[in-house]
């Protein structure tokens, strides 16, 4: 029993970080939502000016925990120079591997100036995500579906909303559609497959990236967007040395994991590209993009060889300044509410209600 107790106690410094940002989310719902209310009677580009200033806060809080309660090294390669130069519009597309990717988005804007200006492309089933499902539909978040239930209609109609809303978007996708996974090999296979079906070159370390949601993005928001960031990460934590001194790959960490990854590295390697710079058809779309994925799946072959990254890599130091006021802004408010009855009564029905309306809300909705 003493045991027991004494690696509870252990472990404790651990999980508080990650219970304090999971359990934020009532709490932010609750000060938006009546916001949100209120909004309806204002200019829609208000409520959008107002929205992003309130997402941008959020994630600066997320941030703090990620960035400097963490011990992961970040650091970047590529045209990170060329990023932090100018705030802009941008289609945002990177590999994927683990639900930190969404955060590796916000090391970068974070570092522009563009936090709270981050919309996502979202997989359907995520918009019954509890109380987040909902925030992002109301923040111009698109929601798609795979294959033949795709309407392309729906979310052209979507994405031409954004400029008339928003001043400034960074529109993420991740063109894989699913997670790379090392233990689901068949995945890997079907995604090969259909590369030499389709005459390309098979990919290895990436899947093959899907064409139509960011044709589309691209063709419907050209006049919008003033660059593509072409985004490649690695995180040191898949990188396993096997008995005989060799390496594998192993999962990508999750929230939770990289959180605690000490002496740990996240490499972003990050290529701008104008959007002249593309072509305007589809079928060259497909071949640009998937050149692309080319480039990233020779960078992550080398990663995995010998621990290889691009050269010129460097920090881009986070100044406390930009996330510890929305660190003791978010966890006072967190503090007033658990503190009191009255608070406790709004949190659970912002948690527990909010959840319910937003199912209910979001189930009513037609996506792309």
């Amino acid at each position: 029993m003493l045991i027991s107790v004494l690696l509870a106690l252990k472990s404790l410094p651990d999980l508080v970080p990650f219970t304090v940002l999971l359990s934020t989310a009532p709490t932010f719902f609750a000060l938006w939502m009546p916001f949100r209310v209120v909004s309806v009677v204002l200019p829609r580009k208000a409520y959008g000016t107002a929205d992003d200033f309130t997402w941008g806060l959020y994630q600066r809080f997320v941030l703090f925990f990620f960035e400097k309660l963490c011990p992961v090294e970040v650091i970047f390669y590529g045209d990170i120079d060329k990023v932090l130069a100018k705030k802009e519009s941008v289609l945002y597309m990177s590999n994927h591997q683990s639900t930190v990717d969404w955060i590796v988005a916000d090391m970068l804007a974070v570092r522009q100036g563009s936090l709270g200006q981050m919309r996502y492309v979202l997989k359907d089933g995520l918009r019954f995500l509890p109380l987040y499902g909902y925030y992002f539909y109301q923040h111009d978040c698109l929601y798609v579906r795979r294959s033949r239930k795709f309407n392309a209609d729906r979310l052209q109609k979507s994405l031409q909303s954004i400029p008339k809303y928003r001043n400034r978007t960074w529109l993420i996708i991740f063109p894989e559609g699913t997670r790379f996974n090392p233990n689901n090999p068949a995945v890997a296979a079907s995604s090969q497959a259909f590369d030499r079906k389709s005459g390309l070159c098979a990919l290895q370390n990436v899947l093959s990236p899907r064409t139509k949601a960011f044709h589309l993005a691209q063709r419907n928001l050209k006049s919008y967007f003033d660059a593509v960031y072409d985004v490649t990460v690695m995180y040191s934590q898949t990188v396993l040395e096997n008995a005989q001194g060799g390496i594998s790959r192993g999962l990508a960490p999750s929230m939770n994991d990289y959180m605690h990854g000490a002496g740990e590295q996240v490499h972003i390697v990050v290529k701008r590209f104008g959007l002249e710079e593309l072509p305007e058809e589809e079928e060259e779309t497909h071949k640009w993009l998937h050149g692309r994925y080319v480039e990233k799946d020779r960078i992550m072959g080398d990663f995995f060889r010998d621990r290889s990254v691009p050269s010129g890599g460097r920090k881009v130091p986070l100044p406390w300044s930009s996330v510890l006021p929305a660190a003791v802004l978010f966890t006072g408010l967190n503090i007033a509410l658990w503190s009191t009855e009255t608070g406790r009564k709004i949190y659970f029905t912002s948690a527990i209600g909010g959840t319910a309306f937003a199912l209910t809300y979001m189930g009513l909705r037609k996506v792309a």
